[in-house]
């Protein structure tokens, strides 16, 4: 056997000391309703899960959980294909934790990931005056795994 590779518990081959780096980007976008605004939703905005330049990710991801706030109707959405977000209206920022489910090939079960919903540009207040075709856009990005499983990295190199 190659000693770049070894079997793991579960019997699956995997790579030594390598790490496989998956750029993702998860994100928001909020947009001020302006006038049409009201007590109980002054935004409306997107949670999203992508590729930094919109490639398609099914090869790895089989599906993404977005847990809302609990004060949402039906505060966990799962999506199954792309894109994989989730639009809502809402008056407050806070934290939305996704679940990244990976495929059978990756070897990887799930990634955690944390994004704050901000629904306004740093210094700004809430009840203040927003450009309602000015979004707030906040991104970050990367999902990376250790020991990587050796047939997936096969399958995912380009052709």
């Amino acid at each position: 056997m190659d000693d770049q590779v070894f079997i793991d518990a579960s019997g699956t081959r995997r790579l030594k000391d390598k790490e496989l780096v998956v750029p993702i980007i998860v994100g928001t976008v909020a947009f001020s309703l302006g006038k049409k605004a009201s007590e109980s939703s002054s935004h409306r905005w997107t949670v999203y899960l992508r590729s930094p330049n919109n490639e398609d990710l099914s090869y790895l991801v089989s599906q993404v959980r977005f847990d809302l706030h609990q004060t949402f109707q039906n505060p966990q959405r799962v999506v199954e294909s792309q894109p994989f977000e989730v639009t809502e209206h809402g008056w407050g920022e806070f934290d939305i934790i996704v679940h990244v489910y990976f495929t059978l090939d990756s070897g990887v079960r799930e990634a955690i990931l944390y994004h704050k919903l901000r629904l306004y540009e740093d210094g700004e207040q809430p009840g203040c005056k927003q450009d309602p075709k000015k979004p707030v856009v906040t991104e970050t990005t990367s999902i990376s795994s250790e020991s990587p499983v050796n047939l997936f990295i096969l399958q995912a190199r380009p052709q």
